[in-house]
């Protein structure tokens, strides 16, 4: 597997987490964990 293809699985899965969150737990976990989210995209792609 290329390096690509595994920053893509990895924020796919980051983006459905994080949908399921919100979901679950409402709009202000899922907003925390949207930060890290931001801060892990700018890390890695």
């Amino acid at each position: 597997m290329s390096n690509d293809q595994a920053k893509v699985i990895a924020y796919v899965t980051i983006f459905f987490y994080n949908v399921s969150l919100n979901y679950f737990f409402g709009s202000s976990y899922a907003l925390y964990l949207s930060d890290i989210t931001t801060f892990y995209q700018e890390a890695t792609f």
